[in-house]
């Protein structure tokens, strides 16, 4: 049976896309740059003439890296924020508690933590994420992680698996951390490795947890208001193929095999697949 995917989850999909390999991309053509393989353009003649080319390869590191940070960050954002969107994915209580965070990313991340249990890693490297992000491109922030997170950063990881998966030293990236140094690239992949796990994790929590019928009721309703000329087209058909187009269309919002998801799934659509246009 294949798993249901929101929209939200498709969309911070879409954007995070290839964030490490952009990464590692642009950090091998600077690595090209220091060590003077990389002839630039008759385009940047005039625009790039730096006195030392790997002091300016350096720096330009580090905003890079700093830059992923703020992306990641941006990314998560977005996926929240369309979770309490109609249709939402959120329950009315934490919608309305999420309404109360105005633009702060962190107080979000922290209701989920609250109300969810994801994996206990994964909030830990998140709520870093988040905090790094702050410390290294808002002016003067100090903001620092949670303790839970602290310890589970600390202890959560065995040594061995740091250093043969991921080729960390925890406690190191924590001290780099705690002193505002920017992160290093394995630090960086690492925290971006486990953000998309932490959405993939909480989307599934989310659909699980939500009337599947009445979202996607919700959904249908708001498309049939902002696109009825879509739903005109999908209704001018009968039988099987009004079916398959309904179906495409609710795969076309990020709802991946939800004719198959038991028989609510088959249920509502076979129900929406028996009304008429004007119904």
């Amino acid at each position: 049976m294949k798993i249901m995917k929101s929209y939200a989850l498709k969309k911070f999909k879409n954007e995070i896309g290839q964030a490490n390999h952009f990464l590692i991309t642009i950090l091998v053509g600077l690595d090209g740059v220091k060590s003077g393989k990389v002839v630039k353009n008759d385009e940047f003649d005039a625009a790039w003439n730096p006195k030392d080319v790997v002091n300016s390869a350096n720096r330009s590191r580090i905003y890079t890296i700093k830059s992923s940070l703020a992306w990641v960050v941006d990314c998560l954002d977005m996926y929240l924020r369309l979770c309490n969107r109609k249709p939402r994915l959120l329950s009315d209580e934490l919608s309305r508690k999420f309404d109360g965070t105005g633009h702060s990313v962190y107080e979000k991340y922290k209701l989920i933590c609250e109300k969810y249990t994801v994996s206990e890693i994964d909030e830990a490297v998140v709520d870093l994420l988040i905090c790094w992000r702050n410390r290294m491109t808002h002016f003067e922030a100090d903001n620092d992680i949670l303790k839970v997170s602290r310890n589970i950063l600390t202890t959560g990881l065995s040594e061995g698996e740091m250093t043969t998966k991921y080729h960390l030293d925890t406690k190191q990236m924590l001290n780099s951390f705690d002193k505002k140094e920017c992160p290093k690239f394995k630090e960086m992949a690492f925290m971006i490795r486990r953000t998309i796990s932490f959405v993939e994790s909480l989307d599934k929590i989310l659909l699980n947890d939500v009337d599947i019928s009445v979202f996607l009721e919700d959904m249908l309703c708001n498309e049939l208001k902002n696109n009825p000329a879509a739903f005109n087209g999908i209704f001018s058909t009968v039988g099987d193929k009004r079916r398959q187009k309904i179906i495409q269309f609710i795969k076309s919002r990020g709802f991946v095999g939800l004719e198959n998801n038991g028989e609510k799934g088959k249920i509502f659509i076979d129900d929406i697949s028996a009304m008429s246009y004007k119904k």
